[in-house]
């Protein structure tokens, strides 16, 4: 199973989406600013590292925020 890098916004379109997915939340680590979380699939065998960035929120506004991967 391969899933494609994603960029999300918001914490909540990428919880949605790993859900969709078939993850389920296993862990949350966090160090300063620096916040990431470990999702694993139900039936398989897969893991995803959910982690945040200080970075552009589009290419046509250039505000930096947080945004998910």
């Amino acid at each position: 199973m391969f899933i494609k890098e994603r960029k999300f916004n918001s914490y909540l379109l990428a919880q949605n989406y790993l859900r969709e997915l078939g993850f389920s939340f296993q862990s949350r680590h966090s160090f300063k600013e620096d916040k990431s979380e470990l999702w694993k699939h139900r039936n398989k065998n897969v893991w995803i590292h959910l982690k945040n960035d200080f970075d552009y929120q589009n290419s046509h506004f250039f505000i930096k925020d947080l945004a998910y991967w």
